[in-house]
Formats: structure tokens, C-alpha cells, sequence
């Protein structure tokens, strides 16, 4: 079976769009987790008319990736999967994701892509083809609304670093997932890339005043891993020559969102290198 781990903050429409396409599932075997970080009452009408579903309601501190933890440490699955509230799955999804464990039994954990309902990717760039993820790779390789793991080795990792991310409460805007896929390679999990794994999500607006703190996440990333100069300056620079062309060609606005992101890369990077506190989840239990 699989547990969706799904943190909720402020949507109500997007979160019974999501309800609804787990009752479109042609695999009924999961279970949901809804860590709500909202005012008591809020979701009430949105979870009421899904009695049919399997669902756990859970509260935890602000934070996505606290609310992640939270969930993981609820769930009583084989594994995991930690969609957006906003986003949404194919009806076959569950079927896919267990089938592939099931193929596969020395998979730990298998990501995928997001696209829009007309089929074009969202939210991240993804790589061309399915392939083992590494070091090279791994910021191309999915988002956590793809991500599905072994909820032992999820647990084993210790979940995502809560200091990373949406709602951390620190400057790192993002990160967490990637810095959650680098703990499982270092452990030498089996971390697999499906492109024809998909997950729908709308299209994010890009919004100027975040890219420098999810710029910070990249770079924080990069030193708590210690990725070195060697990956993370030539990142640096093709964003500064991506700058470049685009304030020639008089995409002014583009072209401060590249500094924006290295003078936020930069100080992510730059940043106290002590490695950041992580979940309390108990090894004992993966």
C-alpha cells in the first residue's frame, strides 16, 4: 500500500481537486495523510464530502517539510508519496507507483515528472529521459509532488530537513527535496528517475521577489553536501551569461531574476556550513 503525505496551507478548491482524483484512482490501495497547518474548522467542508477515503487528519508546526515529517511518521504503508495540495493525479497513478516497487524490489525511491492539464511540464525543468539519478543530476530529476519512496528508507534518511524550505522560518526557500534525494544516494539507495511517471500541477507564476531565497536552498544545498566549487560556480556562471543575453536582447525583467538568483545562490552558499538540524523521526523505526 501507499500513504500520500499531503501538506495543506490555505487552499480549499485545489485540496478537493486533489480528493477527487484520489477517488479516481483504479488502485485503491492507499491511504491519505492531511497535515493541515490552517485555523481549526478550515478544511472541514473541503474533507467532508470524501467519507469514502481513507484519510488521516493531522496538524503539525508551519512548515512543508515538518508537515512531511509529520505525515511520514503517521504513516503504517510500505511506502510513500508527498503530493502538493495543489496538484492533482492521473487515475492510474497508484497502480504505476506500486507496480514499479513491485517490478522492482531494490527500488528506494522513484520520482517523476509535473505537467499542466494540457501536458506541459510545470514548476521544474525535467530531464529528457528516465535514468538512475546521481549527484550530476539530481536537480533535474522531479519535484516532491513526484517523489515516492520505501517509507523505511524515507524514514531510515531521516524525512527532510525542516530548516529547508517553504515555511521553515530560515532564509533557505527551497531545497529540501533535493537535499533529501542527495541523504539517499549517500546512504547508496536505489533513486530512479521516470520520465513517464507523471503528477499534474498547475503552472507557477514566477514570483521576483522569492527567487533570491530559493536561490539561497540551491546553494545552501550545494555546502551542506559539499558539492564543491567544481558544481556549484559553473551553475553561477551560466546563469550570469544567461543574464547577459537576456538584458541584450531587452528582457530587462528576466535578466534580474538571473542576478537575483546567483546573488541568492552565493549567499545560500556562503552561509554557516554547520549541517542543519534534521526530523526527529527514530531511526528505529525504518
Amino acid at each position: 500500500m501507499l500513504t500520500l503525505i499531503v501538506c495543506t496551507k490555505g487552499r480549499t478548491a485545489q485540496l478537493s481537486r486533489l480528493l477527487q482524483s484520489l477517488r479516481g484512482q483504479t488502485d485503491k490501495r492507499f491511504a491519505a495523510v492531511i497535515v493541515d497547518q490552517n485555523a481549526r474548522g478550515f478544511l472541514d467542508p473541503v474533507l467532508e464530502p470524501f467519507p469514502d477515503l481513507p484519510i488521516i487528519h493531522a496538524s503539525s508546526p508551519q512548515g512543508a517539510s515538518r508537515a512531511r515529517n509529520m505525515g511520514l511518521s503517521l504513516a503504517k504503508t510500505e511506502l510513500v508519496g508527498f503530493p502538493d495540495d495543489d496538484c492533482w493525479l492521473p487515475p492510474s497513478t497508484i497502480a504505476d507507483v506500486i507496480g514499479r516497487f513491485a517490478r522492482e524490489p531494490s527500488l528506494d525511491v522513484v520520482t517523476g515528472r509535473t505537467v499542466d492539464a494540457e501536458g506541459r511540464e510545470s514548476v521544474t525543468k525535467h530531464l529528457p529521459a528516465s535514468c538512475s539519478i546521481s549527484i550530476g543530476n539530481v536537480f533535474l530529476t522531479g519535484n516532491t509532488s513526484s517523489f515516492f519512496s520505501n517509507t523505511r528508507v524515507a524514514r531510515a534518511v531521516g524525512g527532510f530537513d525542516e530548516t529547508l524550505g517553504v515555511g521553515s522560518g530560515t532564509m533557505f526557500g527551497s531545497g529540501e527535496e533535493t537535499e533529501f534525494l542527495l541523504r539517499c544516494l549517500a546512504v547508496g539507495a536505489n533513486v530512479h528517475y521516470a520520465h513517464d511517471l507523471v503528477v499534474h500541477h498547475d503552472q507557477v507564476e514566477r514570483d521576483l521577489s522569492k527567487v533570491g531565497a530559493y536561490a539561497m536552498g540551491f546553494g545552501r544545498v550545494c555546502r551542506l553536501h559539499h558539492l564543491g566549487l567544481t558544481y556549484f560556480a559553473p551553475r553561477v556562471a551560466r546563469a550570469g551569461l544567461r543574464s547577459i543575453v537576456l538584458l541584450a536582447r531587452g528582457d530587462r525583467e528576466a535578466a534580474r531574476a538571473r542576478w537575483r538568483w546567483i546573488g541568492g545562490g552565493v549567499r545560500g552558499y556562503l552561509a554557516n556550513p554547520a549541517h542543519s538540524e534534521k526530523s526527529q523521526l527514530s531511526r528505529s523505526e525504518a
